[in-house]
Parts: C-alpha cells; sequence; structure tokens
C-alpha cells in the first residue's frame, strides 16, 4: 500500500505546473584555467610550384608594334591551365639590373608587356607579348630592348599558408616560396 501512495504522490508532482520565474542574474566570471600544452610541430607540407630561372629575352618574334618571345615550359599542364596560376615577373637585363622586379602583366604610356601559358601539341610553353603604342615609341633595335622574364607555375588546390599572399609582389612570392635570385 505504502508504494501504491508513493507512486501516486510522485506522479501528482511531475503532473503539476507552476509559472516559470524570471531568470537570475548574470554570476561573476569563474578564474582563468592554466595555459595548457604546446602543440607538437606539424610536418613541413610540400609545395611543387615551378620557378623558372631568369631569362633574358633578345629572340623577340614580329614586325611593326607587337612582337613576342616563346619558352618550351615542360612542367605546364592543362590542370595547371585550367585550376593553376601562371605568374609572370620582369627587370632590366644587363647593366642595368636594379633589382627593380615589376609583375607581368605590366603597361605605362609607350609600351605593354603580358605573359601567357598555353599548350602546344601537348607541351607547355610561355609567351611573353611585347606592344609598343606606335612607332614612334619603339626601339629601332629590339636587341637593347634587353629584359629578364621569370615564370612561376603554382599548382592547383595551393592553399593554407599561400592563400593570403600578394601573388603581384615579387619579394613577398620569393619569400613565401623560398626563391634564391
Amino acid at each position: 500500500m505504502k508504494k501504491i501512495i508513493l507512486f501516486v504522490f510522485v506522479s501528482f508532482l511531475i503532473a503539476c505546473e507552476a509559472p516559470v520565474g524570471d531568470v537570475g542574474p548574470q554570476g561573476a566570471a569563474g578564474a582563468a584555467g592554466a595555459k595548457g600544452d604546446k602543440g607538437d610541430t606539424g610536418e613541413k607540407g610540400t609545395f611543387n610550384a615551378v620557378v623558372s630561372n631568369w631569362f633574358t629575352v633578345g629572340n623577340w618574334l614580329g614586325s611593326g608594334i607587337s612582337y613576342g618571345a616563346l619558352f618550351s615550359e615542360p612542367k605546364l599542364t592543362q590542370q595547371v591551365l585550367d585550376k593553376g596560376l601562371i605568374l609572370g615577373f620582369y627587370r632590366p637585363a644587363g647593366e642595368d639590373e636594379s633589382g627593380v622586379v615589376l609583375p607581368l602583366p605590366d603597361e605605362t604610356a609607350n609600351y605593354s608587356l603580358g605573359i601567357a601559358g598555353f599548350l602546344v601539341g601537348g607541351q607547355g610553353a610561355i609567351s611573353v607579348a611585347l606592344s609598343f603604342r606606335t612607332l614612334a615609341v619603339k626601339n629601332p633595335n629590339l636587341e637593347d630592348w634587353n629584359i629578364k622574364v621569370r615564370w612561376i607555375v603554382v599548382p592547383p588546390a595551393s592553399t593554407g599558408r599561400l592563400k593570403n599572399i600578394d601573388w603581384k609582389n615579387y619579394n613577398e612570392v620569393k619569400k613565401a616560396l623560398n626563391i634564391q635570385d
């Protein structure tokens, strides 16, 4: 009988409803916990960028105000063309190598200079294009218009520390990819 009375009493308590009270004030912040141990250093990742040497462009092909130079790049693939990145940089060649490195494409009042990658018969190639605004600004001897170019082929899915790089800043790219001049 005691069990039945206890059951009825507990059932009665569970079935009762009362209005919900107000939320109490915010409690004081607890003390800061101890600093955790430093985690293990992760494995160094690999990055398979293709960094060319500096090439002096002296083999300009063309006429009038439009010229180009072609370089073979066997590591350039259709996958890179579809989802990767091709960076180009140039600087003066010869005695005027001042350390100034500029990104490609570049455009001034007198000329435009660009870089492109493509496949020729399944083989990777890099093209450097030079266009003068008019014949009046074109150097009559293109051999005197020497520049050195370098390209960097960045494969697809480069993330992590590489995603925040200013890819047009040669010094930043050089530092991030550990490139030696």
